[in-house]
């Protein structure tokens, strides 16, 4: 995992100001065909497991179990297979270059 690199921002510059509509909502920015999502990145107390309630999270996963059961997984894998050889989804700038 790489580390977050932390970039200082100029009051009032363009950056700024688009970090002002960032506060608000998620945005989703385009260069030369590569997508990125800027959002603000909230901060709890630290403590992940704040709010953790280990009843609900099993409750959640037993309401979960099996409601898969009627998906025909070779079905999935092949149409999966079928996509990747199809290339739906644009290259990366890291793929084109090659």
């Amino acid at each position: 995992m790489h580390a977050v690199k932390t970039i200082q921002i100029e009051p009032g510059s363009e950056i700024d100001r688009l970090l002002d509509e960032a506060a608000t909502g998620p945005i989703n920015l385009e260069r030369r065909g590569e997508q990125f999502r800027l959002n603000r990145v909230e901060y709890g107390t630290g403590d992940i497991e704040a709010g953790y309630d280990a009843q609900r999270a099993i409750a959640g996963m037993r309401a979960a179990a099996g409601s898969w059961s009627d998906i025909d997984a070779e079905e999935i894998k092949a149409y999966l297979y079928r996509a990747r050889e199809e290339r739906t989804r644009p290259l990366t700038a890291c793929e084109s270059s090659h």
